[in-house]
């Protein structure tokens, strides 16, 4: 920052011709702003200013010299603008902004309310998008060399839900074989099996070695699948987590605790986004210690 400093004020007295000016506009007495060009010529080893009775004027290896220091302190200016910046941008996939998001968004934004939050959600991470984000939530890894990762895990049971305008159609089944007979909607990017995230209808109550079912409609948007079942399509098997509680879809059946359900946070390495990071590390183990009590 102090070659920073030295850079500006040299920057300064070059473009007014003046280095009172240049100490004006940097709030320094002239004497420090003579300082510090010193101090600055000295390091290069020339002159990069020719010193008149009234004003300054480039030499010609400050000359030189000039368009490469406007550049540097442009490229300062940028990174001191996105360290101090109050908002950050965050790509979540749909799933985990119906998951634990929500509530960690919740309460930093009651904590941090002077930080702003720019949210996307995305079914899928790339690694091409670290170079629009600072923070990437997701079931999934990227690898990029200026973001560094941290793993939490949750746990979270599985259902199969409806709504009462299916039930009306269809009627509600009472037992997991009578879903052989009902119209069901999975989420093809989930994990694939008999606990796949979405797809556990297609198995559940079926023997080993037995076909899944078919299902009547597989998309790869768990809001879809959420969408769709809230407009009596047909029913999902999602987790407990996925049903906002104003929503009017039911649970049929409670099926399994599936646990260390992944999620990754892949950030930017700054303290202004660090600060997320640590906020969401302590949101993570009080959910933990929640688990325990």
């Amino acid at each position: 920052m102090a070659l920073l400093k030295s850079l500006r004020i040299f920057y300064l007295a070059a473009k007014h011709e003046s280095i009172t000016e240049a100490a004006q506009s940097m709030h320094i007495d002239r004497t420090a702003a003579s300082r510090h060009i010193k101090r600055l010529e000295e390091e290069v080893g020339f002159s990069l200013l020719i010193r008149g009775p009234n004003d300054v004027k480039l030499s010609d290896k400050g000359l030189d010299l000039f368009p490469l220091v406007e550049q540097i302190l442009n490229i300062g200016s940028d990174l001191i603008q996105k360290e101090t910046q109050t908002s950050l941008r965050i790509l979540i996939t749909h799933s985990m902004l119906l998951y634990q998001m929500p509530e960690i968004i919740e309460q930093w934004t009651k904590a941090n309310p002077d930080v702003s939050l720019d949210i996307k959600a995305d079914d899928y991470l790339r690694n091409e998008d670290g170079d629009h984000f600072d923070v990437i939530v997701g079931p999934s890894t990227i690898s990029r060399s200026d973001m560094a990762s941290i793993q939490y895990e949750y746990d979270n049971t599985l259902g199969i839900y409806g709504h009462p305008s299916y039930f009306d159609r269809k009627g509600k089944p009472e037992t997991l074989d009578e879903l052989d007979n009902h119209d069901l909607i999975v989420f093809h990017g989930g994990l694939s099996g008999p606990l796949g995230i979405g797809s556990y209808p297609l198995y559940a109550g079926k023997k080993e070695g037995e076909s899944p079912r078919r299902a009547l409609v597989a998309v790869n948007s768990v809001a879809t699948m959420l969408a769709l079942c809230e407009r009596g399509v047909g029913l999902i098997g999602v987790g407990w987590d996925k049903v906002m509680p104003e929503s009017r879809i039911e649970k049929v059946f409670d099926i399994e605790t599936v646990r260390h359900l992944p999620c990754y946070f892949h950030y930017k390495k700054s303290r202004r986004v660090q600060k997320f990071i640590d906020f969401v590390t302590l949101y993570n183990e009080k959910y933990k210690q929640s688990l325990k009590s």
